[in-house]
């Protein structure tokens, strides 16, 4: 009946927020102890929600017919495989109305136009921080609960985002991703990028 009525009773001793009933308090229990009461049968990869374990299960299950024929990695649908198709590529089809950045796809963009709102809907519910995405939060979320989802093919190591394992992954395959339009260099990392530009700044500045 508690559904219906609207009444949350049931509050978390942590961060004092109250849910409806005491499977959605069991739930919200797991960011604060980092919890993954749910195991796949198949890979032993754990999950903190069953609805993550019902969505990770398709990668066992479902046949992706559609391979990428310059990394091998499969879809089930040709328009997944399309969409993929521009990380092998410079081809930008999406375009910011408000800065003209061109983007690689409509996901990407939606994710993109968040930079020129205010607007912060997604909150921690452990520290209160707010993000403009769910994705940035999903990713700040790994400080409070220490996973690291992220694991290198080649040596196993794990990353708490996507963006470090791919700089990462520059280490094995050689991969220069960060280019200087000035000097026409690249570099594998940011920092470096960073670090080299510094220093040719200060040096024209010496001359």
């Amino acid at each position: 009946m508690l559904s219906h009525t609207g009444v949350h009773s049931f509050e978390c001793v942590v961060c004092s927020k109250k849910f409806i009933d005491s499977t959605a308090l069991t739930s919200h229990l797991c960011i604060h102890t980092g919890e993954c009461p749910f195991e796949c049968e198949v890979c032993s990869k754990k999950f903190r929600w069953s609805t993550n374990l019902t969505r990770h299960l398709q990668i066992h299950t479902v046949k992706r017919h559609f391979e990428c024929q310059c990394c091998s990695k499969k879809f089930r649908f040709s328009n997944h495989l399309t969409s993929h198709m521009r990380v092998h590529s410079a081809d930008c089809p999406f375009e910011c109305q408000c800065c003209s950045k061109k983007i690689k796809s409509s996901s990407q963009l939606h994710i993109h136009m968040g930079v020129h709102s205010a607007d912060r809907p997604f909150e921690c519910q452990v520290c209160s921080i707010k993000f403009k995405s769910l994705t940035s939060l999903t990713i700040h979320m790994h400080i409070h609960t220490g996973e690291r989802p992220f694991e290198c093919q080649v040596c196993s190591m794990k990353f708490k985002s996507s963006t470090s394992l791919t700089i990462y992954m520059c280490i094995h395959t050689g991969e220069r991703a960060f280019e200087c339009q000035v000097y026409s260099m690249k570099f594998k990392s940011s920092t470096s990028f960073t670090i080299d530009l510094g220093q040719r700044l200060c040096q024209c500045q010496n001359d």
